[in-house]
């Protein structure tokens, strides 16, 4: 299970960085592109009982294994109210360590989770040409239905829910639209 997120965050990757057949050969991960994660996690009770397991998940594939030096980090608590708990690039180790306390230290209180105004926080900003991804953690579907209905169900088109034992995450890559269909039209034009 861990590694799933590590491949669908490559293969989304993959589609629009294009490697030389070289480093293709040899299979080596040299992104040298930035990447802009943003997690939005369920601050509810409801998310308590699990919050060990998506925290060891997280530190240890998300942080550990997929962020490099250079990518942008936001960490959100979706609880009554959501708030930003995180929000830096990652420079160094420390930075990693920070994180995984930030992650420990989650709150998880009250009986809703928002969502919604987290994405739209994250919908109105640029991120360059950074691959920006989302990924939202909650216990129940029913957590994220009002947040993806209407304008926001377009974010469905590139995204994965995995499932793990009492808890859920949706991985959206937000921007991708226009960059799949550049990749797309430069394969099948040959450049």
């Amino acid at each position: 299970m861990k590694t799933t997120l590590i491949a669908v965050l490559f293969i989304m990757c993959a589609a629009v960085i294009p490697l030389s057949a070289a480093e293709m050969a040899v299979g080596q991960d040299i992104r040298n592109t930035p990447v802009t994660v943003t997690l939005i996690i369920d601050g509810s009770k409801s998310l308590s009982g699990v919050a060990d397991d998506v925290n060891s998940y997280l530190s240890g594939s998300l942080i550990d294994k997929i962020l490099q030096n250079g990518d942008r980090l936001y960490i959100w608590s979706a609880g009554k109210t959501a708030q930003i708990m995180y929000s830096d690039t990652i420079k160094s180790a420390d930075d990693r360590e920070n994180i995984k306390k930030v992650l420990k230290n989650m709150p998880s209180a009250g009986d809703s989770a928002d969502f919604s105004t987290a994405l739209q926080n994250t919908a109105s900003q640029k991120f360059g040409q950074n691959m920006h991804y989302t990924i939202l953690i909650s216990t129940s579907y029913t957590a994220f239905s009002p947040t993806l209905l209407g304008s926001s169900a377009e974010l469905l088109r590139f995204s994965r829910v995995e499932e793990h034992s009492g808890w859920r995450m949706l991985v959206i890559a937000t921007d991708i639209n226009d960059k799949v269909r550049q990749a797309a039209s430069a394969y099948f034009s040959g450049k």
